[in-house]
């Protein structure tokens, strides 16, 4: 083994640290911050899978139609399920960024009765 044409010293150390540190919270900005198009799909395709489990024979393309306000043919009651996720999804991401933001990562839903 060779040794470096440098000595390691505590201000280079203190460097490599602070840089590192740096790196780490730029690229965890970038991992938070999802592109709206893919939020949207991952919403729909979460949207269709809890609706097929259940029974409803909606498309995703038929999903994407109604959560844009477009009329869509198929069962009445398919239909009118497709909101209800939606509305829980919203507030399930609300939750958990506002504990996120609030530094708190263990989030958690408390029951109302």
């Amino acid at each position: 083994m060779t040794n470096p044409p440098y000595n390691l010293t505590t201000e280079i150390l203190n460097l490599i640290i602070e840089i590192t540190e740096k790196v780490g919270r730029i690229n965890s900005q970038h991992i938070t911050k999802a592109s709206p198009e893919l939020r949207k799909q991952n919403r729909i395709k979460t949207i269709h899978a809890s609706l097929k489990i259940e029974g409803n024979t909606l498309t995703e393309d038929q999903i994407t139609a109604i959560l844009e306000d477009k009329r869509v043919l198929g069962p009445k009651k398919d239909i009118l399920e497709v909101n209800f996720p939606e509305e829980q999804i919203e507030l399930f991401e609300k939750i958990i960024t506002d504990k996120i933001e609030n530094g708190n990562n263990r989030a958690r839903l408390d029951a109302k009765t």
